[in-house]
């Protein structure tokens, strides 16, 4: 990447002469350029994920230097690479019910903002009413998970077979006591 320096205006002098000892010439000339305007650019404009934990990488293309900032909680983190060619984001589980936002600001020579959103983790069953004959029985339940889990029940004729879990994906037993 390109300096702060190398982003200002140049103007230089230069010579020719003459290689002809005989002749003895010389002519001053001044060359100028306009500087490089600084630039950062993401690999994708935003990031939009599950409600999972999760680490994602983003690759930035820079001529400039920059230091990276994180606005809008505290759920996320940012990590540069030391040759600032991408960031890491590391995204906690989000069980809050509702989907959040967060920006990473990377500062340099200019400022560009780069939104990341995490929806709200789900928790989904293949089967949500169970109904048991009087005489008890189970039921076989696929539940998927985007984030940690328990059950709960206050009937003491209901027994689970898994009690809690992590994010993935489950087979639990819903068994049911003879009334």
């Amino acid at each position: 990447p390109l300096s702060v320096s190398d982003m200002m205006d140049v103007n230089e002098d230069f010579y020719v002469k003459t290689n002809d000892p005989e002749w003895e010439y010389s002519e001053t000339m001044s060359a100028e350029q306009g500087a490089a305007a600084p630039y950062i650019y993401f690999s994708q404009e935003a990031l939009h994920v599950p409600g999972t934990f999760g680490s994602y990488r983003i690759n930035v293309e820079s001529n400039t230097k920059w230091r990276v900032s994180v606005n809008g909680g505290n759920w996320c983190s940012v990590v540069a690479a030391e040759d600032l060619s991408y960031f890491d984001v590391n995204i906690t589980e989000n069980t809050y019910g509702y989907s959040r936002t967060m920006y990473v600001t990377l500062v340099g020579a200019i400022t560009r903002t780069f939104e990341v959103t995490q929806q709200a983790a789900s928790i989904t069953a293949d089967n949500e009413a169970l109904h048991y004959p009087r005489s008890g029985g189970s039921y076989l339940i696929n539940l998927s998970a985007e984030a940690s889990w328990n059950t709960f029940t206050a009937a003491d004729w209901i027994d689970v077979s898994q009690e809690e879990g992590q994010a993935g994906e489950y087979e639990i037993v819903i068994s049911a006591a003879p009334n």
